[in-house]
C-alpha cells in the first residue's frame, strides 16, 4: 500500500508548478508592496491611511488622529503596531480586516474591545493574514466618536 504525504509533499507540488509555469514561459508574478515611506496613492486607499511612526530609542510621544467612520489603514511590515484611545464614556470594539482565505474560507478578524477611557496597544499583524494587495492592514470600529488612532513600528 502506497502512503501519500500531505504538507511537505503538498508543498513541494505546488513548488513543482510554479517551476515548471517559469520554466514555460507563463507569466507568474508575486504582489508587490511598497516600501515604508513610498508614496502610494490615495486613490488606492480604503478608509483613511495614517502615518507609521518608527519608535526610537528617545521615546515617541503619541500624537494621534481622529477615528473615521470609513475606517481607517496603515502600510505594514509585521512590525507595526495599533494605537487605539477611548475617550469616549462607552464601549467599542475594533476589527482588523483579515484578507488570509484558506480552502475558499475568508477568515474574520479577532473584535478588540476598549472598554471607557482607554488605551491599548494592539499587534503586531502579520502580513500575509492581514495586509492587502499593496500592504495595507485596515480597521473598523463600532462608533468613531471620541477615538484617537496612531501606527508606531519597531525598526
Amino acid at each position: 500500500m502506497k502512503r501519500i504525504k500531505f504538507g511537505v509533499g503538498l508543498g513541494l507540488g505546488v513548488a513543482a508548478v510554479v517551476m515548471m509555469a517559469l520554466m514555460l514561459g507563463s507569466p507568474v508574478s508575486a504582489p508587490v508592496f511598497p516600501v515604508m515611506g513610498d508614496a502610494v496613492p490615495s486613490v488606492l486607499a480604503v478608509g483613511v491611511t495614517i502615518p507609521v511612526t518608527d519608535i526610537v530609542i528617545g521615546g515617541v510621544t503619541p500624537a494621534p488622529f481622529a477615528a473615521t467612520a470609513a475606517g481607517n489603514q496603515f502600510l505594514n511590515d509585521g512590525k507595526t503596531f495599533f494605537y487605539v484611545q477611548n475617550a469616549s464614556a462607552t464601549i467599542i470594539t475594533i476589527t482588523p480586516t483579515v484578507t488570509y482565505a484558506a480552502f475558499g474560507l475568508t477568515m474574520t478578524g479577532p473584535s478588540v474591545s476598549f472598554p471607557a477611557s482607554t488605551t491599548k496597544l494592539v499587534g503586531p499583524f502579520p502580513p500575509g493574514a492581514y495586509n492587502d494587495a499593496m500592504g495595507y492592514v485596515s480597521f473598523n470600529y463600532s462608533q468613531v466618536l471620541t477615538i484617537w488612532v496612531a501606527a508606531f513600528r519597531i525598526p
